[in-house]
């Protein structure tokens, strides 16, 4: 028990302002293979250059990487190359195993090396720590609610014994869902985090959107849009090319518009084309058209936030244009059942397999210097004929 007449209040640092809260577990969750590693990339190389609004602008710092699914020398060095970062304040944690005379470096676990980890984050003074992806340090279920929160609480613990920030890192599951369901595995992955920041593909723009999906701390929850371009690295046996990001800037865009069911903006729209549909139908009114105009109205948002959200809606099947500015339902949200909730599908990861022995075990830390179809908007899935897989079962049903 802790009298609370003994804890001092503390005001609250951000490592990115109103995104990465300091000295706390933010979670970062998308689609595998969208970039996620390439927005890292980019937040480190701002870190290191003191370029980051937060506590830290103006100060570079170090950040280190608990890596399993990135190579240093074909990947993770040339990208941060290519994002300008200072390699200097940028560290590799592993942990190198002598065995029979064997040796080899795995990563470090959360069971058998946090203590190992925390001594090396303060000797080289890292203030952040990214771990890609956070399954790969933990042991236990990653479905199981118990043992996610037994792993994420010492990391949260970590955090605060260090001072240093730790993004985890994992991926969305398969699922139907809405975006803030689809981080793999247990709830306990939201729940646990201070801040929870979800990555996705707008595909009419192939922009990545970073949405605050969570924050305990700010009432901003800001979406962020980002363009990746191929550059070519110089490295030591040529040249390659890898992923660069570039910060456009705050969009209205959210990765809720982009992931999973449809969006309560979507969603308030094609309502509103219904009920002129069926105003239209009764002769209240002359036609079944909406206009850009009625959406802004309906949303209390800007023209060209509501020019946006309904060019998609075209693209994605729900609306079709009339003409420049007006829309009506397209012939398949005519006919469909009305939308309704799914059920999150978790899908279970596997986690990393940990000898049981009790090998010599000792870390070492890496300076990396420079050496269709149409979606059913019931389900959210590809359509075939009208209906989707899930569509079919439940007529069968």
């Amino acid at each position: 028990m802790q009298p609370l007449h003994l804890v001092e209040g503390r005001r609250l640092e951000w490592v990115w302002k109103d995104m990465i809260p300091e000295q706390t577990l933010t979670l970062l969750a998308g689609t595998a293979g969208i970039g996620k590693s390439t927005i890292l990339a980019w937040i480190t190389a701002a870190l290191t250059r003191g370029e980051l609004e937060g506590a830290f602008h103006g100060k570079p710092i170090a950040v280190g990487f608990v890596a399993a699914e990135d190579d240093l020398e074909r990947t993770l060095v040339p990208r941060l190359d290519a994002a300008r970062a200072d390699r200097q304040l940028v560290m590799n944690i592993n942990l190198e195993v002598d065995r029979g005379g064997e040796s080899w470096k795995q990563l470090p676990t959360i069971a058998d090396d946090l203590s190992a980890l925390e001594a090396q984050i303060i000797e080289n003074g890292i203030k952040l720590l990214i771990v890609d992806p956070v399954v790969s340090v933990m042991d236990g279920d990653s479905v199981k609610l118990s043992d996610v929160r037994r792993n994420l609480d010492r990391l949260s613990a970590l955090c605060e014994r260090t001072g240093c920030t730790v993004i985890a890192v994992t991926h969305f599951n398969k699922g139907a869902g809405n975006a803030s369901e689809k981080i793999t595995g247990s709830s306990a992955f939201r729940d646990t985090a201070r801040s929870v920041l979800l990555l996705a593909v707008d595909e009419e723009s192939d922009q990545r959107i970073l949405t605050v999906d969570k924050s305990n701390y700010s009432p901003v929850k800001k979406s962020l849009a980002f363009s990746v371009r191929s550059v070519s690295v110089p490295v030591q046996d040529g040249e390659t090319v890898v992923g660069c990001a570039d910060l456009l800037g705050e969009t209205a865009l959210r990765v809720h518009d982009l992931v999973g069911n449809l969006s309560e903006d979507k969603l308030a729209i094609i309502a509103l084309a219904k009920d002129a549909q069926e105003e239209a139908n009764r002769g209240a009114r002359p036609s079944p058209i909406i206009t850009t105009e009625q959406v802004v109205e309906e949303l209390k948002i800007g023209v060209g936030t509501a020019r946006q959200k309904l060019n998609r809606m075209v693209k994605e099947g729900h609306l079709q244009r009339v003409r420049d500015g007006e829309f009506s339902l397209a012939a398949q949200s005519l006919q469909a059942p009305p939308v309704s909730p799914v059920t999150r599908n978790a899908v279970t990861r596997e986690t990393q397999e940990i000898e049981q022995s009790s090998p010599d075990r000792r870390y070492t830390v890496t300076p990396l210097q420079r050496d269709k179809h149409p979606i059913c908007i019931t389900h959210s899935s590809p359509t075939l004929q009208g209906h989707c897989a899930q569509c079919e079962a439940e007529v069968a049903s």
